[in-house]
């Protein structure tokens, strides 16, 4: 009995439905707001504090790297100045010792400087490893083998610099204190030689925790403020659970007043429709209820209403009946046109994709194109198929002046003249801005010289970097925003393949090139020599041979380093370059070695070789990378197409007097 009476009063009647429903969606998201703010919230701040540790020890990983990469350049700028201040020094005073430099106090002064609060540069001989100048005299003239007991390190770097040689390196130095600390050193060579005859280097030296002070310092501070934004997080997340919970809480005492004045405004209005619906059971079609409420209680009792009335009705007026079929005829028609519609736009559908297709056949067909006439070729035949042209142009930027290109299709050409593009400020316009531009009235545009009069409309659009591409038409208006979209379309395919052909002649030329010296390599070398054989043969020229090698190459990369080594092979390759002919090639044969084939002579070379000895000679007074004078081996030899010999024995031949001109310079230099 308790439950059936429950059951009536609570969840029989709209109100209480209501009110039972508004606390219930009230209280079930704040309960799930309370217990989910318990169970993550201590998670998130303990995932929130892993993540700023773990951010805070990457940092200072990538921060000493930094600091690290940047104690080292700054040392070594150290270095290499205090080397080149003291190479100056030398030469301006060549007839100064070792022991003269030590008593020196302009020299000491140049040569041991401070670098940064605890470090200084020192000098040590390049051959022995024994300390000239320091910061303490006391350990001048000590062999720095013997220094550094303690790491054996130290001793690594010094060796490592002996003969002249730039090194560098950190080591672990015990302070006084017993502390370890981490030093960096680095040495960089004088060139310079002192009056004895002695080559002394630069070490510069410095404690890298100099350095790393201030980010420590920094860590410090990130750490301090994490442990107050984890706690300030955890404060605001407690205010938030009980602000939270409690305004839920709040909000569900103030919605249940409105929700008791709804169900009982609604429930007026439930209550009048179940009363007539009973009414209109018993066959009463004359019940009406007056409509009390608004909105959609209004709208279900004013359908209420309309349903009796239809209910009252024993038959369908003539007049309705009319209308209902005018309404079909209406929407009958309506149909037709919209098929018609959708055929017509089948058809130009249709025709885009023909259209479309014709612009994919010319890519795939300019993928095959191995000159760029042919693309250009082929861009001219797809415009004239995708798009209603009167004439198309071509305008192609060459640095300071341009080619035109012209199709004619139909009427006169657009410049007879061949004029340059650069006249056209349209074309102009298009290839400054690279966007296309679609003119309907050529003739309302100002700033366009009008070249045939019956041209009308026209697309302006950019090929690239290339130049500007320009269809007209005799018809005003004539060109549609799809008509763009093709042209942008097979432009791009254009641009595409020209690039594809560019690349594949750098790639040629890089095949046969030196990348070093730009001299052509031996591989073109096997090919060209060939071909050159069989011309020679057939017009009966002989093809002479030079050999070409540069003097103590090797000392060079000893002394002055491989780079410098490396620059003057490159400067040494683009003088035999500049003095053979257009039909002459230059080989880098191999190292330091060069071969000039010189075909169409009379076997003789004597003048082009006084012309490279001079350009050297030249060369040598000129030069800012040695300070020392560069000299070529040079042997000769040519092949007689009448004497039957062998290639190799030639090249040979040609080597063999190049090494009896090295040895007899060096005869000469010993005299």
């Amino acid at each position: 009995m308790v439950m059936e009476f429950f059951k009536k009063i609570v969840f029989n009647k709209f109100r209480t439905r209501l009110i039972a429903m508004t606390v219930l969606s009230g209280l079930v998201p704040a309960v799930i707001f309370w217990f989910l703010l318990n169970i993550f919230g201590d998670r998130f701040i303990d995932k929130t504090n892993r993540i700023i540790q773990q951010n805070q020890e990457e940092q200072w990983q990538r921060s000493q790297a930094v600091l690290k990469h940047m104690t080292e350049d700054v040392i070594r700028r150290v270095a290499l100045t205090v080397a080149l201040n003291a190479d100056v020094y030398l030469r301006n005073h060549p007839t100064k010792k070792v022991e003269d430099l030590q008593n020196d106090p302009v020299f000491r002064q140049i040569t041991v400087q401070l670098v940064g609060k605890t470090g200084y540069t020192a000098i040590h001989n390049s051959y022995t490893g024994f300390n000239i100048l320091h910061k303490n005299s006391e350990m001048e003239n000590s062999d720095l083998r013997n220094f550094p007991s303690q790491n054996s390190k130290f001793w690594s770097i010094i060796k490592a610099s002996l003969g002249g040689k730039y090194s560098k390196g950190y080591y672990q130095w015990v302070e006084p204190n017993g502390k370890i600390r981490e030093k960096f050193m680095y040495v960089a060579p004088i060139h310079q030689k002192t009056a004895d005859q002695v080559r002394m280097s630069v070490a510069a030296i410095t404690y890298v925790d100099e350095f790393m002070h201030p980010i420590k310092v920094a860590q410090g501070v990130f750490q301090v403020t994490t442990i107050y934004l984890i706690s300030a997080m955890k404060q605001l997340i407690i205010s938030f659970r009980n602000t939270g919970f409690f305004l839920m809480f709040l909000g569900v005492l103030v919605v249940l007043p409105l929700a008791y004045w709804i169900g009982t405004y609604f429930s007026r209005g439930i209550t009048d429709l179940r009363k007539a619906t009973k009414s209109v059971n018993k066959g009463n079609f004359n019940t009406l209820i007056e409509p009390v409420m608004s909105g959609e209680m209004a709208e279900l009792t004013e359908d209420f209403n309309q349903m009796v009335t239809n209910l009252a009705k024993t038959t369908v007026s003539k007049e309705r009946l009319e209308q209902s079929e005018n309404k079909l005829k209406e929407v009958n028609k309506s149909l037709n046109q919209e098929i018609i519609e959708r055929k017509r736009i089948e058809i130009q559908l249709r025709r885009i994709n023909r259209k479309i297709e014709r612009l994919h056949e010319v890519a795939q067909y300019m993928q095959a194109c191995e000159a760029e006439s042919e693309i250009y070729q082929m861009t001219f035949e797809a415009v004239k198929d995708v798009l209603p042209l009167s004439a198309c142009k071509l305008d192609i930027v060459n640095i300071n002046h341009c080619n035109d290109q012209v199709l004619i299709l139909n009427v006169h050409p657009v410049d007879g003249k061949g004029s340059c593009w650069i006249k056209n400020q349209l074309a102009i316009k298009t290839y400054q801005t690279g966007k296309t531009f679609l003119f309907d009235h050529l003739d309302d545009i100002a700033g366009y010289d009008q070249v045939e009069v019956n041209l009308k409309s026209a697309i302006s659009a950019p090929i690239g970097d290339i130049g500007v591409f320009q269809v007209f038409s005799a018809t005003r208006g004539a060109f549609s925003q799809n008509h763009v979209r093709m042209l942008e379309l097979l432009l791009r395919h254009t641009v595409e393949a020209l690039k594809r052909i560019s690349l594949q002649q750098k790639l040629k030329e890089q095949a046969i090139r030196d990348a070093l010296t730009g001299a052509y390599n031996r591989h073109y070398f096997s090919q060209a020599i060939e071909l050159e054989i069989k011309r020679s043969k057939r017009y009966g020229y002989p093809i002479r041979f030079l050999m070409i090698d540069i003097n103590f190459f090797k000392q060079i990369n000893d002394e002055f380093g491989h780079n410098i080594g490396d620059l003057v092979l490159q400067e040494i390759g683009k003088l035999l370059q500049r003095q053979v002919r257009e039909v002459d090639f230059v080989i880098r044969y191999g190292g330091d070695e060069f071969l000039i084939v010189l075909p169409q002579t009379n076997g003789r070379n004597e003048v082009l070789e006084a012309r490279i000895r001079a350009a050297m000679a030249d060369w040598n007074k000129n030069n800012h990378l040695l300070n020392i004078p560069v000299t070529l081996a040079i042997g000769s030899s040519y092949w007689d197409p009448k004497s039957g010999q062998v290639l190799e024995d030639i090249l040979e031949l040609a080597d063999q007097r190049m090494y009896a001109d090295k040895r007899s310079q060096l005869n000469s230099m010993r005299k």
